[in-house]
């Protein structure tokens, strides 16, 4: 069941993250989102290749993402 929610987080959230990270905020050039399987973990993985900014604030902007994109979550209804 796991791995059927994290598909489908990724899924939603594919889109909202590029757009906000690398569109709105242009933390770097390549920018994505991606399922990953590693030795019996499922994982999401950020990939942020930037120029202009530092792990720290790539980081932090990721984690604000997460944050905000929970809440909207929170509010979706099933019509969405």
């Amino acid at each position: 069941m796991l791995n059927v929610k994290l598909r489908l987080f990724v899924l939603i959230a594919k889109q909202p993250a590029f757009h906000q990270l690398r569109s709105v905020e242009q933390l770097g050039y390549i920018t994505a989102l991606l399922q990953r399987f590693d030795t019996f973990k499922l994982l999401i993985q950020f990939i942020i290749q930037s120029a202009v900014k530092g792990p720290g604030h790539i980081d932090l902007r990721v984690e604000e993402f997460l944050k905000t994109f929970k809440s909207k979550l929170y509010e979706m209804t099933n019509s969405r």
